[in-house]
């Protein structure tokens, strides 16, 4: 499997981010590497190529999946402290499927964190959760989305919504208020679940 780990230190916890539709890119690299800066290990894995149509495609989305799901019980094996210490982090399509494998997943997650998600048909599943879930969203986004987002916010899970944040604010609005305060809340989250 492609796949980076970014190493946070000794006993540190850990994540595995999920990237976009436009595959991995620098952009998680760069992300990932400012995790570890703040000592929370990150496993950066190439689950499918440019991947538009993945999500509504059953047998690539279940490749995906199951790629996923080993290198996050390939990471729960090697993270001090079980794995109640590691977390998911999804981006755009990664966010979706972040949900779908946190849903389908045998084994405890600490904690999952959504940024602009993709995930038509998520919220009513999202009842069924017992991991920590925050979600953070554009309200310039696809209104189907946003809408996504809301009924999860509803179900129970943690919600930001970034007035005037499109799609990926991160990229296209680097430097704003939401892209600041998505990373501020990140880490204050894995912070608070992963920890001990």
């Amino acid at each position: 499997m492609d796949a980076l780990l970014y190493d946070g230190g000794v006993g540190a916890p850990a994540v595995l981010l999920l990237h976009t539709a436009a595959g991995l890119t620098v952009h998680e690299r760069a992300l990932a590497q400012r995790l570890a800066s703040r000592r929370i290990s990150c496993l950066v894995i190439r689950y499918a190529r440019r991947s538009p149509g993945l999500y509504h495609d059953p047998a690539r989305r279940g490749e995906a999946e199951r790629r996923i799901g080993l290198a996050l019980a390939w990471l729960q094996d090697r993270t001090p402290g079980g794995p109640g210490r590691v977390g998911l982090l999804g981006l755009s399509l990664g966010g979706g499927l972040a949900l779908r494998v946190m849903l389908e997943s045998s084994r405890p997650i600490g904690a999952t964190v959504v940024w602009y998600g993709v995930y038509p048909d998520l919220p009513a599943r999202l009842l069924q959760r017992t991991d920590p879930l925050l979600i953070l969203q554009g309200e310039r986004d696809d209104p189907s989305f946003v809408q996504s987002a809301i009924e999860a916010g509803r179900a129970g899970c943690e919600l930001a919504l970034y007035p005037g944040a499109k799609h990926q604010f991160d990229l296209l609005q680097p430097g704003s208020d939401a892209a600041t305060n998505a990373w501020e809340s990140t880490v204050a989250f894995f912070g608070r679940y992963l920890a001990s």
